[in-house]
């Protein structure tokens, strides 16, 4: 059952990226980034069991700002992509203090929620650090990757571009997220088995999004003619 609801996540929500693109534009995606990261961060917190491995439940929403940034690279260049990648940054950041904030607040006799947010949005800060320091990384190694190899094939190859990027990207960030989170904690033999999982449902992900990076650069294209 989780892998049905899994693979029509991935329909569901890479075809909402695509929509959001086709009717906003590079603002849109921009949107669907700090709404992405954030939604992300508090469906990572529910553990699931995909393919017979452990995986979370945020992995395709932290997928689709690779697609974000991919369409963003492709359609309007490296700084545009970057860009998404600092607006995703800030929105992390800004949930992140708000959410701590939130759970300073005393609540009178009528609450019923502080208990759960107090476990949903509970943070150390050591993972605190591991997941924004390589969110950052891995979104700006991604982005690198996809315009080095763009250049390299002259604009051919797009989903050679998309899926090397993205995956060297993402198995980096996880071993890398491991480490920092916890190193000296788990043994390493651990962190390099979580890093396993975790990428290859992300590498899932992420070869599955490249057909819908195709559709929103013709589409793009439709739109910009129609523009003209």
């Amino acid at each position: 059952m989780n892998e049905i609801l899994f693979f029509a996540t991935i329909l569901t929500t890479f075809g909402l990226v695509v929509g959001a693109h086709y009717f906003f534009g590079k603002n849109g995606l921009y949107a669907w980034i700090a709404f992405a990261v954030v939604f992300a961060n508090i469906l990572v917190t529910k553990c699931i069991r995909l393919f017979g491995m452990e995986a979370t439940l945020g992995n395709v929403l932290f997928g689709t700002a690779f697609l974000c940034t991919d369409i963003l690279n492709e359609l309007y260049g490296y700084k545009a992509s970057r860009k998404g990648v600092f607006i995703g940054l800030y929105s992390i950041l800004s949930f992140l203090a708000l959410s701590q904030l939130a759970l300073r607040f005393i609540p009178s006799a009528l609450d019923m929620v502080d208990g759960s947010m107090q476990v949903l949005f509970a943070l150390s800060p050591r993972t605190c650090l591991a997941s924004v320091s390589m969110f950052l990384c891995s979104n700006l190694m991604d982005v690198w990757l996809f315009q080095r190899l763009k250049q390299a094939t002259d604009g051919r190859m797009l989903w050679l571009r998309n899926n090397a990027a993205t995956c060297i990207s993402q198995v980096t960030e996880n071993f890398f997220f491991f480490l920092i989170a916890f190193g000296g904690i788990f043994a390493f033999t651990d962190i390099l088995t979580l890093t396993l999982c975790c990428s290859v449902i992300e590498i899932i992900v992420a070869i599955c999004d490249t057909p819908f990076l195709y559709l929103a650069r013709r589409l793009g294209r439709v739109c910009d003619r129609k523009k003209e």
